[in-house]
């Protein structure tokens, strides 16, 4: 099968823009989901087989083998059937060193624009709010996210439980156990949106001003509706080094003290799913930091992103729990993420 019947296959669209290097096609990309962004050229002749494709926003690219693994998740050589080619003794080494406890890579989907139109207004309305919050901007200062870091990422201040009507946002209708309407819940706190490049709202987490330690409800609330997968925090464009971290907040610090040789990875959890954007990007970084919590959950973290990137180089923070607790006590986070990294990068550094 050439790749347009396998895109087709997938579920995209393809339409042919120019006769280029044999015919060049549009579609949405399967992976970070942008309309009239993902390019095939079905007829392109490479080193493996013919067919390539590449998104010029989350970057993903390949032949057509690489389409069947990473897009369609077909198997090796049932892969490199479908492209009609037989693999070489070289692919056939590099099958036997992937780990077949891995995770599949998730194709997360992105929210409705009504969705997105819906969330972007509740967004605007609480960043304007949370410059009313002196308290809230210090605490954000003292964990590495000054007010101008607090205007970068949008990060508002929700004073009041909200509980939205699901339809309004785009979503079907539900219902509770006692039968009436189910809503989207936005409860009081830390509005943590994430913004993709187009700078489309794709993700919307709140983290609870009422929480308390052996709270039943957890401390972030994700808005029904988003985007799953990792917040990739900064533009990856040129950037050597990757650094992991489990929450946003600890995320949009290290970006912002060192986003000019370095992009961040939110997992927002210990036990992350993997999206096909952040597969690559890691997949593509020599360097690559696992600023895991200093507890058994962020070990936990640590060991599921060493056993799919074995360049990752683990990387806690030298004291307290998180980036965000040591940047409290003092930690410089610019320094200490430049001390992970080889002389290179402290010797080009415009900073010091």
């Amino acid at each position: 099968m050439n790749l347009l019947e396998l895109a087709k296959e997938q579920g995209l669209d393809p339409k042919k823009v120019s006769s280029t290097g044999g015919g060049e096609y549009h579609s949405s990309c399967p992976s970070c989901g942008g309309k009239d962004r993902f390019r095939l050229h079905p007829n392109k002749i490479g080193k493996r087989c013919v067919g390539s494709y590449a998104c010029r926003v989350c970057e993903i690219n390949g032949d057509t083998i690489s389409f069947c693994i990473d897009v369609m998740d077909i198997p090796f050589e049932e892969a490199f059937r479908r492209a009609g080619v037989e693999p070489s003794f070289s692919d056939r080494s590099f099958l036997s060193l992937k780990s077949p406890r891995l995770a599949p890579i998730i194709s997360p989907e992105t929210p409705s624009k009504k969705w997105e139109a819906k969330a972007l207004l509740f967004i605007e309305a609480t960043h304007k709010r949370i410059w009313k919050q002196p308290e809230i901007l210090e605490y954000l200062s003292r964990r590495g996210i000054p007010e101008n870091a607090v205007a970068k990422y949008k990060l508002g201040w929700n004073p009041t439980d909200l509980n939205g009507n699901r339809e309004d946002w785009g979503l079907e209708a539900q219902q509770k156990e006692d039968g009436s309407p189910k809503g989207i819940w936005l409860p009081k706190g830390l509005v943590i949106p994430w913004f993709d490049r187009d700078g489309a709202v794709k993700r919307l987490k709140i983290r609870r001003a009422d929480w308390k330690e052996g709270d039943k409800l957890p401390k972030y609330i994700k808005a029904s509706g988003g985007m799953k997968g990792i917040s990739i925090i900064g533009t990856s464009k040129d950037k050597d080094v990757m650094i992991f971290v489990e929450s946003e907040l600890d995320a949009f610090a290290v970006e912002f003290s060192c986003g000019d040789f370095a992009f961040a990875a939110a997992v927002g959890t210990n036990n992350p799913s993997i999206d096909h954007v952040t597969d690559y990007l890691a997949q593509k970084r020599a360097f690559v930091l696992v600023a895991h919590d200093r507890d058994q959950p962020g070990m936990v973290m640590l060991d599921k992103l060493k056993e799919r990137y074995p360049q990752a180089k683990a990387y806690p923070v030298p004291f307290g729990k998180d980036v965000g607790e040591a940047a409290q006590e003092g930690l410089n986070i610019r320094d200490w993420i430049l001390q992970g990294l080889p002389e290179k990068f402290r010797a080009q550094d415009t900073r010091l």
